[in-house]
């Protein structure tokens, strides 16, 4: 008996990525995608639920993530990449989508949503054309090829075929789609989840049938470029259709942060609530407590006394809180410094700046080709020549820029009070930026006796 169709089925390669992407998506919106969830702020072994739901409500996410991958995607993107095109596809620059983005604009963002998740895609689309009589009408009605930019989270399920020289393809893919069916006035408008398979010869779209709670085909045309014109674009690759997000390494401490700063803020709720304790007092007496109240008692013995918050609990905490911005800053200075500890030098700080430039040149190869790829299936659609293409991204980086840029925002935790002036000061020592000889404890005592003097 045949398996039977499961739509929504998923390929391994996606289910071992899914919960990483979903993170790294979360954790880079920021706060509206994780403050007041459960499930990355969780409810501690013996607190209360009243008290657990308060903590929830009041938690606020710094978002460490959107500067780190704009700061990469901007030294990618300091110059615009140089594209050589036929001239019948010149035109498809200015609007590659049909909703009017230019090319720029269109794989600045492709690029930057890859660094988040790893790997987004590009499906290089082309209008129906079963009614179109030939090339020469089909320019007359201005059909032309465009581009779509594919969440990798719709992208399902996918098979890989061996050609004759021994190379492989995409067979097939599986693409999830949400469609707006079509609304009527004053009626709640309706959407239907379908699935797009594209083959090397043919497509087809299914949905599943609520009535016969089966799968249903509801279209199927001609693939007639003979490919399956959907392009992986990789932050880092790691296997087809498998990527590593530029964030790999600072999630779990951007949420660490996160719970930190909920325990801290809960503490100081709590040590800010002196608790007063009534000793030897009659258990039927109404005491009640305010700027203008006595508080009365006939027992000679009773006393009153308020226990408030001592120790370095809560200064222990922000300690360590302070610890995890400064490892996310040194992890995500490490994604464009892969090198071992070297001895200051002329030579080694030449070797460093040398492999950020190599790691975001890299990166910018990769996208290249995958741009290059897109326009190359474009050419296809058109009957054009696609060895006629040429796309050439930025190589020209800035190590010191990308190291700046993560030294600003670095700088601008300590001003807003995220981090202590101590922490900057001991990560810029870490990072040579500091001499390793500069004692850090006199020169705090030399910036708050400055800080002293301007005082009036």
């Amino acid at each position: 008996m045949p398996e039977s169709i499961k739509l929504d089925r998923k390929h391994p390669t996606y289910l071992a990525q899914f919960a990483e992407w979903q993170k790294a998506r979360d954790c880079y919106e920021g706060a509206d995608c994780i403050e007041g969830r459960a499930d990355y702020l969780p409810k501690h072994e013996r607190e209360t639920q009243a008290n657990y739901i308060n903590r929830l409500k009041r938690a606020a996410y710094t978002n460490f993530c959107l500067p780190i991958i704009e700061n990469f995607t901007g030294q990618i993107w300091r110059n615009s990449p140089v594209r050589e095109l036929p001239e019948r596809m010149s035109s498809l620059v200015e609007d590659v989508d049909r909703q009017g983005a230019p090319a720029d604009a269109f794989f600045k963002s492709v690029t930057q949503d890859a660094q988040v998740e790893g790997i987004r895609f590009v499906l290089v689309d082309y209008p129906d054309t079963r009614n179109v009589r030939d090339r020469q009408q089909e320019q007359l009605l201005r059909i032309r090829p465009y581009f779509v930019e594919i969440d990798s989270r719709r992208v399902l399920d996918w098979a890989f075929a061996q050609r004759p020289d021994g190379s492989r393809q995409l067979a097939w893919v599986v693409i999830e789609e949400e469609i707006e069916l079509e609304g009527v006035p004053f009626i709640e408008r309706k959407a239907e989840t379908r699935y797009r398979v594209w083959y090397l010869d043919r497509w087809q779209v299914w949905r599943h049938d609520p009535k016969t709670d089966k799968a249903e085909m509801l279209d199927e045309g001609r693939n007639s470029i003979g490919e399956v014109p959907l392009v992986p674009f990789y932050s880092d690759f790691k296997g087809p259709f498998c990527g590593r997000s530029a964030l790999h390494g600072v999630l779990s401490l951007c949420l660490a942060h996160y719970r930190k700063w909920s325990d801290r803020d809960n503490s100081e709720f709590w040590a800010g609530m002196p608790t007063w304790v009534f000793k030897n007092w009659p258990e039927d007496s109404e005491v009640v407590i305010g700027s203008g109240n006595g508080i009365v008692t006939p027992n000679r013995d009773s006393d009153v006394e308020i226990i408030e918050h001592s120790g370095t609990a809560i200064e222990s905490m922000r300690k360590t809180e302070m610890d995890i911005i400064s490892a996310i800053f040194d992890i995500a200075m490490r994604q464009v410094r892969r090198t071992t500890r070297l001895v200051e030098s002329a030579e080694s700080k030449r070797i460093d700046r040398d492999n950020i430039s190599s790691v975001l040149q890299e990166r910018a190869r990769r996208f290249q080709a995958a741009e290059t790829r897109c326009w190359q299936l474009a050419a296809k659609w058109l009957g054009q020549d696609p060895g006629a293409i040429r796309i050439q991204y930025n190589q020209e980086m800035e190590p010191e820029g990308a190291s700046d840029g993560l030294f600003s925002q670095l700088n601008t935790a300590r001003q807003n009070g995220d981090i202590s002036r101590r922490t900057f000061l001991e990560w810029l020592q870490k990072r040579r930026v500091l001499d390793e000889k500069l004692q850090v404890d006199q020169e705090l005592v030399r910036i708050q006796n400055e800080v002293d003097e301007m005082m009036p």
